[in-house]
């Protein structure tokens, strides 16, 4: 049986092991800014970004993440 505390778990050793590489401290107050918090919210920032596409790299992007939406689904 798999135990539903494994993934918390993981993830608090993950933000120590983190927080004390990069900041020299163990626990950190989460910051949105640093790249951890709501699951996709750097892909929807990104998204947000380059909307409407002002070159061709954007209108490439747009399409990217379109299709991995789509084979997602």
């Amino acid at each position: 049986m798999v135990s539903y505390f494994d993934p918390a778990i993981s993830y608090v050793f993950w933000r120590v092991l983190v927080g004390n590489n990069w900041s020299g401290q163990v626990i950190r107050v989460i910051h949105f800014s640093d790249g951890f918090g709501i699951p996709l919210l750097g892909l929807f920032r990104f998204v947000y970004s380059i909307i409407p596409p002002a070159n061709f790299i954007h209108s490439i992007w747009l399409i990217e993440v379109l299709f991995l939406g789509i084979l997602r689904w």
